[in-house]
């Protein structure tokens, strides 16, 4: 590939002034220029040369040995006298901005306003290429990140050794990231005057001296330099691309990321944890497992069986708590959680009685009694039969208060599946007492309740569940009815199990992500009814050494794998789904435990590729010849 670099902040010539490029590449169609001189790279510029610039040319924009953004050429060259006037420039191209530079190293090539090049063996073709490659991976990443956001669940498939898992992580983590953004408010509300802040690099701190709300600035000052303004768009800048992940060498931009840094640790933004779930299928995994089933409590002299959410159960009713709660107003937030503490307190409360006494009425003069505190319910008998006995559940007797108050109440009853018919038709009156009696509890506390404005409506997070070797579980029979909740977010299925209910939703903030392997043929058929509801994607092997400049992949052993699947591959497979991925081919001697790349090759790699010809994947004479050949590599 061809690439330029451009160098255009002396429009009149040497030491008569200076255009900030970015200021240019800021417009709203982006642009660069040049002024009107008579020499080549002038011509190249305009097009009148037969190698000038084209459509589609790829081009660093620098500033001496600082680069600054890479782009792509968008139109043939024009002038405009608007633009002449703000920028002082004769000649223009409008152009794309693929992505602004921010790492540490420099240019290698300081020096030419435009130069064409041609060698990809030169330290200034190679850092561009690296630049253009890194792009384009993030443009892929960002392709796949808006797909899962449109199909809500997608499958990484490919051969062994692509890094699927891996990506998937990435994708997740970019995914629940996304959520994290600031405003003027939140500046406001975490940097204060005389607040001391620790640099990105760590090597001084920097002093909050003023901060400017009508010209939204902050002056900033760092021991031993002179202080300076940073603009809130520049830390609102800095905290969406995570400048400080970066090396920075430029005052200004360090500032930014410093502050922008500050406030993503304060504010917790990197407390994402509980949003992301990682597990892989098997093929004895099943619907008992994965969403709901039936657990064994021991309770004293009984033993209790009781319906569970499991790994998917849980992290969906996560999510829609979660969501739920971002569509409530505060009030009710702060009722809830007020609520929530008193309630502990009353049955603590029931517990201490019990203690004492050994039995307690629900109510004065009735039969119904308590007969014991759960961990999420209460136990009560209508009569004194045990066979009577219900669970009424805390939530339900929770939603029940708050209800009669501020919303219309939910009501749902859990039994112990032994219930007669008398104690069935009791339950809510049960149910009803059982609030009359908190209510009663809370007045005799003399507690109220009263608004604390502390309680913020909840902010909508995503939740990621990765799930690898997503094909080796017969996924038909794990999903069961969630298949239709997979396509319908937010609509109810009804579960065969009853937890809190029978319904089961799988909210709009939960995304799932699986992994599957295309070569191993010993896995269950993913049936198209499926199919349909995720998107495949390919996570293919590539050579790192040209993609992403990774200088410890061993390119010549990749090349020389990848061949044995042109010339013996059984006219069975496809070379995407069983080639070895990138993964394989890459040196971890200099790695702690790590190996070098004999011995990968020696324990890792042939031992698959023997496999594979056991397999009939790899078929033709001499092709164990050619795996053993391998070693004359080294």
């Amino acid at each position: 590939m061809i690439y330029w670099h451009i160098q255009m902040y002396q429009p009149w010539g040497r030491n008569k002034g200076k255009i900030e490029s970015r200021l240019m590449l800021l417009e709203k169609q982006p642009i660069i220029g040049t002024g009107d001189w008579d020499d080549f790279q002038c011509r190249n510029f305009t097009g009148e040369s037969s190698e000038g610039l084209e459509i589609n040319d790829i081009i660093l924009v620098r500033e001496g040995a600082i680069a600054v953004a890479l782009c792509r050429i968008n139109s043939d060259c024009f002038t405009d006298p608007n633009l002449k006037s703000k920028f002082h420039h004769d000649y223009y191209r409008n152009v794309e901005v693929l992505s602004y530079y921010y790492d540490k190293d420099l240019f290698p090539q300081p020096q030419s306003t435009l130069q064409r090049l041609y060698n990809s063996n030169t330290d200034s073709w190679k850092f561009i290429d690296k630049f253009y490659n890194k792009v384009m991976q993030s443009q892929n990443f960002e392709k796949i990140k808006n797909i899962l956001h449109y199909k809500k669940q997608i499958i990484l498939q490919g051969p062994p050794g692509t890094g699927k898992t891996k990506f998937a992580k990435e994708i997740a983590k970019k995914i629940i990231e996304e959520n994290a953004f600031i405003s003027d408010q939140v500046i406001i509300e975490n940097i204060i005057e005389n607040q001391v802040i620790k640099s990105t690099e760590r090597e001084k701190n920097y002093e909050v001296l003023e901060i400017n709300f009508s010209d939204r600035k902050i002056k900033i000052k760092r021991e031993s330099e002179t202080e300076d303004y940073t603009s809130f768009d520049d830390v609102i800048n800095a905290f969406n691309s995570k400048l400080w992940e970066s090396k920075l060498e430029q005052d200004n931009v360090r500032r930014a990321a410093s502050l922008a840094k500050f406030i993503y640790e304060k504010v917790n933004f990197k407390n994402t944890s509980d949003q992301f779930k990682l597990i892989q299928f098997h093929p004895s995994y099943t619907y008992e497992d994965f969403v709901r089933g039936i657990t064994a409590e021991s309770k004293g002299d009984r033993i209790e069986y009781k319906n569970v959410n499991k790994t998917l159960g849980l992290f969906a009713d996560k999510a829609l708590k979660n969501f739920r709660n971002s569509q409530k107003v505060s009030e009710l937030i702060s009722k809830e959680i007020w609520v929530d503490k008193n309630y502990l307190k009353f049955k603590e409360n029931l517990e201490s009685i019990l203690e004492e006494s050994g039995e307690l009425l629900i109510k004065e003069a009735t039969k119904p009694k308590i007969t014991a505190i759960e961990n999420d319910a209460i136990r009560v008998n209508r009569y004194s039969n045990e066979k009577d006995s219900v669970l009424i559940k805390d939530s339900d007797i929770i939603n029940g208060y708050i209800g009669l108050h501020l919303v219309v109440p939910n009501v749902k009853i859990q039994d112990n599946f032994s219930l007669s018919k008398s104690a069935r038709s009791g339950m809510y009156y049960l149910y009803q007492n059982l609030i009359e009696k908190f209510k009663k509890y809370l007045e005799e506390k003399e507690t109220a309740f009263e608004f604390n404005n502390d309680f913020k409506k909840e902010d909508l997070r995503k939740y990621v569940l990765v799930i690898d070797e997503i094909n080796r579980a017969n996924l038909s029979s794990v999903l069961g009815e969630l298949i239709y909740a997979l396509e319908y977010r937010g609509e109810t299925v009804e579960s065969m199990y009853d937890v809190d209910g029978n319904d089961l939703i799988l909210p709009a903030n939960l995304y799932i992500i699986g992994t599957m392997n295309t070569a191993d043929r010993s896995v269950g058929h993913i049936d198209y009814a499926i199919r349909r509801r995720f998107a495949f994607v390919d996570v293919l092997p590539e050579n790192l050494k040209e993609t992403q400049n990774l200088e410890n992949f061993d390119d010549v052993l990749f090349t020389e794998v990848s061949k044995l699947f042109d010339t013996n591959l059984s006219p069975e497979f496809e070379k995407n789904d069983v080639q070895l991925g990138h993964s394989y081919f890459i040196d971890k001697s200099e790695e702690k435990d790590g190996v070098p790349m004999n011995i990968r090759l020696e324990y890792e790699i042939k031992p698959i590729l023997l496999e594979y010809v056991k397999d009939g994947v790899l078929i033709g004479d001499g092709i164990k010849k050619k795996i053993e050949n391998l070693d004359k590599l080294y």
